[in-house]
């Protein structure tokens, strides 16, 4: 029994030991373990530290280079991980620019000369700041702005591409320029880069419009008339589109035939419009000229983009003249003084209107007193044009991917012209004139050569409502005699020359025959180099 004991204590005592030996390894292994662990992150641990030192000294550098660097701020670290909005910088003074808009045809060149408060940047000046620009976006249809703007000397240079990419007539970025002193914003001014596409290298600056117009005046019959209207411009300066010229030179000549008969149906009028135009006479061609010229001054700041429309407002100032190629007498009429019946007891009433009615310089109780039968009114014999002048506004809107495509124009202007007021300076007399080409075009701006006009001259004078006198009609003989018709040189006509003293307005359509040409130019120039494509293309195929 006790030996029995003996050997299960024995038993019990050999599994304790081993049991313990076993404790004792796993424990050795696993400070071994931890050892380890400790022994490599003591490792990282000076890794990193070295990072952080080399990562200072960088910073460091980083921060002495931007120091030492002109008009280059270097933002700390601390106000990088400031999560507060930072306040909104604000320029010191004014910064301008001269021009105010780059606008590139493929391969040009532009500078842009920055300003201060409207005075140019003294080299001393340009010594201390620094010239930032960034483009936003930065990057369109593979054309990267910042490689073709270049800052140099205090101006701004850019470079178009050679080309666009396939199907791009034009890319536009925002340009932000900054000028800095140091730490200091000294101004800031965005502009707008446009690098369009050209066709045939040409763009629009003229217009040679024939057709026809409606004219009148106040409370006065109308006429119709063939006229030729053209219209030239030319900027003062080396720009290339006319829009981006501060200043224009321009003129306008236009010339109107005898009054033509038109009282037929819009659709046959439309269907023999350019053989109606082809049958008028030479020596009718041309019966009456107005011509204007003068200069356009675009406001810096009144130029609008909005798609592919761009446009301008301007202030233009004029001089020209206007008159009738034509005799006086060519355009007189008679008519026969009223009379009292003889041998009736009711008074005529039309004796009294016209006795009271004026006639110019004469008075109607004069022309009856010479006891004549007839009355020839007949604009004055000039030896002068009628002169006119005048100033306002015009706003212009171009389509910058048609260059070759009309503007449409609406002016607005104030002046005098002695055409509207008896031959003589008189009083302020405004002026309204609309151009608007119909958009019916192609994507180049060819075939846009139709056109829709409307003038307007009024007196800004108190107007008076006069009786308007019922006088019979009297047949002009011309160069014939008859009892049916008078001439004005017969002894029983009394002329009275009445100068013009209305407002006058036209209106009209007509063809703009420079796009018209310009149009068929491109079409053969098209030809040519279809057919050039096409004749390499079976060359190489024969090879």
């Amino acid at each position: 029994m006790i030996q029995q004991l003996l050997v299960v204590g024995l038993c019990l005592i050999s599994t304790a030991s081993r049991r313990h030996l076993y404790a004792q390894d796993s424990l050795e292994k696993l400070l071994q373990q931890v050892e380890q662990t400790k022994t490599a992150h003591q490792k990282a641990v000076a890794a990193l530290e070295g990072e952080l030192a080399n990562l200072k000294a960088r910073t460091l550098l980083i921060e002495r280079i931007l120091a030492e660097s002109k008009g280059t701020v270097a933002a700390p670290l601390a106000a990088a991980a400031d999560p507060r909005p930072k306040p909104e910088v604000k320029p010191t003074k004014t910064l301008t620019l001269e021009p105010d808009t780059f606008s590139l045809d493929l391969g040009d060149s532009q500078k842009i000369t920055p300003k201060l408060d409207n005075k140019q940047i003294s080299a001393e000046e340009l010594k201390k700041l620094t010239l930032e620009v960034n483009a936003n976006p930065s990057e369109i249809a593979g054309v990267k702005f910042s490689e073709h703007i270049a800052v140099d000397k205090g101006q701004i240079s850019v470079q178009a591409p050679e080309n666009l990419g396939e199907g791009v007539n034009s890319v536009t970025s925002k340009l932000t320029i900054n000028l800095k002193d140091a730490d200091t914003l000294v101004g800031r001014q965005t502009v707008n880069l446009t690098i369009a596409r050209s066709v045939d290298g040409a763009n629009w600056e003229s217009r040679a419009i024939m057709g026809f117009h409606q004219a009148g005046a106040s409370s006065a019959p109308s006429t119709q008339k063939a006229f030729f209207d053209f219209y030239i411009a030319r900027a003062l300066g080396n720009h290339r589109n006319l829009y981006d010229a501060r200043l224009s030179l321009w003129g306008n000549i236009r010339i109107a035939s005898s009054p033509q008969q038109t009282d037929v149906p819009v659709s046959q009028f439309a269907a023999g419009f350019v053989g109606r135009l082809a049958d008028i006479k030479v020596n009718n061609l041309a019966q009456s000229a107005e011509f204007l010229t003068g200069l356009e001054w675009r406001f810096a700041r009144a130029k609008w983009t909005q798609g592919d429309r761009i446009r301008t407002l301007g202030m233009i100032a004029f001089f020209g003249a206007n008159g009738s190629f034509s005799d006086p007498f060519g355009s007189g009429k008679i008519f026969a003084i009223p009379k009292q019946v003889a041998g009736s007891t009711v008074a005529n009433p039309h004796v009294d209107q016209f006795r009271n009615a004026r006639f110019g310089s004469a008075a109607g109780s004069t022309i009856m007193d010479t006891g004549v039968d007839y009355v020839g009114i007949i604009p004055p014999d000039r030896e002068r044009f009628f002169r006119q002048y005048g100033a306002g506004l015009r706003l212009t809107s171009y389509d910058k991917t048609k260059p070759i495509a009309p503007p449409a124009t609406y002016a607005v202007t104030l002046g005098q012209d002695q055409l509207i007021t008896s031959g003589y300076y008189r009083g302020p007399v405004m002026r309204l004139d609309v151009f608007y080409p119909l958009p019916f075009d192609t994507k180049e701006g060819k075939w846009k050569f139709l056109f829709l006009f409307g003038t307007v001259n009024m007196r800004l004078a108190r107007s008076f409502n006069l009786h308007p006198l019922s006088l019979q009609d009297r047949a002009v003989c011309g160069n014939g005699i008859s009892t049916a018709c008078s001439n004005f040189y017969d002894p029983s006509v009394r002329t009275v020359a009445v100068p013009s003293a209305r407002d006058t307005y036209r209106m009209g359509i007509g063809l703009d025959f420079v796009n018209l040409v310009r149009s068929f130019i491109t079409i053969g120039d098209a030809a040519k180099q279809t057919a050039g494509i096409a004749a390499k293309e079976a060359a190489a195929v024969a090879k």
